[in-house]
């Protein structure tokens, strides 16, 4: 399990403040922290639109679910 420290939570609500996001997407840019943080090889999703909006260095690790 991969959890932000307060300063790391606030870091990243500016980072995602500065972009412009808004709604729904500011979760997904927490999970994007928290997945760079942990140095995620891979981060899978089916928004993929959401984590798009946050950065060359998310939409490098999105990828989607396997169909099953």
């Amino acid at each position: 399990m991969i959890s932000l420290t307060g300063d790391e939570y606030r870091a990243a609500l500016r980072r995602i403040a500065r972009m412009g996001i808004v709604g729904g997407a500011v979760y997904d840019g927490i999970i994007a922290a928290c997945a760079l943080k942990s140095r995620a090889t891979h981060l899978c999703t089916w928004n993929v639109r959401h984590f798009d909006l946050l950065g060359t260095e998310i939409q490098k690790l999105v990828t989607l679910p396997p169909e099953i």
